[in-house]
């Protein structure tokens, strides 16, 4: 696992890990989250391959978890 940061919120002592996603299924579900995290349309999602093609060409996909969970 690439752990980005790993803190916890002084507020309620939640743990959040940030890491590199690198899965398919970690990118499909970065597609499914953003409609209602970001009360979006359909047509502002960005694509699954985009995920994928930005991690291919050297960018980086990272995904934030709460608690000790860090996958889907």
């Amino acid at each position: 696992m690439n752990t980005i940061i790993s803190s916890e919120q002084a507020l309620g002592q939640k743990q959040v890990t940030v890491r590199l996603l690198s899965t398919d299924d970690e990118m499909q579900a970065c597609v499914r989250l953003q409609q209602p995290v970001w009360q979006s349309s359909e047509l502002e999602v960005v694509p699954h391959h985009i995920f994928i093609v930005a991690q291919r060409i050297g960018g980086q996909v990272l995904g934030a978890f709460e608690g000790t969970k860090t996958e889907e």
